[in-house]
């Protein structure tokens, strides 16, 4: 079974066969070199993901065929890619809008049809997990693909600076600043963003050796300097 945007569809159709759950694609972007075979490998990149969604609508007679197709036809139209959630997968969420044509054969009282969901955001989401940051802390990420993480700082004492660390790697992010008790320090890893006491503030950050890392699948330590109320938040990830 389906759940869409938060909306149980159980009622109203009964699912027959999921695609586009197996393995992603990517592209491969490389460039030419003038005067040399072949050509320079770049990056790879994921792309979007399609969830292809078969079902039957099952109606007692014409008019409740007719009312439960009205009614799905309400619930998947959004202007945004929103939670979907399947059955046999209740831990994890997907994120897509419906695309392209789809209609529904009707045989009596059951209407059978397929509906396409496009993911540009080709992951599937566990739930968001935070752990309180000692001064040496062990994080265990779950999920097949590394995450960003988000850093909430409540600092106790003064200080002129705050830096956490992924040891293994030696990536930091480093926030120079005159720290007051009760300050509160908030780090975006995904877009870098700095907010401290609900105010942006970038020119703190460390431009020039700060990394913002991310969370492997696994255990890594992280340090944090001062040790100080601290909390890590993330949400783990699968291909």
């Amino acid at each position: 079974m389906i759940t869409f945007n938060g909306y149980d569809l159980t009622d109203l159709i009964q699912v027959t066969d999921i695609n586009g759950r197996g393995p992603l694609s990517q592209t491969i972007i490389s460039q030419s070199i003038p005067g040399k075979d072949g050509s320079f490998f770049q990056r790879r990149q994921l792309t979007e993901r399609t969830l292809s969604v078969s079902f039957v609508v099952i109606a007692d007679f014409l008019e409740d065929l007719r009312d439960k197709v009205d009614t799905l036809n309400s619930i998947l139209i959004t202007d945004k890619e929103v939670p979907i959630i399947f059955s046999d997968e209740p831990d994890k969420t997907y994120y897509g809008i419906l695309e392209g044509d789809s209609d529904i054969d009707e045989t009596v009282f059951i209407g059978q049809g397929t509906v396409s969901f496009l993911c540009s955001d080709p992951f599937k989401y566990g739930q968001e997990t935070s752990i309180e940051l000692e001064e040496e802390t062990v994080v265990n990420v779950q999920g097949t693909y590394g995450t960003y993480p988000k850093l909430e700082v409540r600092f106790e004492t003064q200080s002129d600076e705050f830096v956490i660390t992924r040891s293994d790697t030696g990536q930091f992010v480093r926030i120079i600043r005159d720290f007051s008790p009760n300050d509160f320090l908030e780090v975006d890893f995904a877009t870098g963003k700095i907010i401290i006491n609900e105010n942006v503030s970038m020119a703190t950050l460390d431009w020039s050796n700060s990394d913002f890392f991310m969370l492997s699948p696994g255990s890594q330590e992280i340090t944090i300097s001062p040790s100080t109320n601290s909390k890590l938040i993330w949400t783990p990830r699968w291909l």
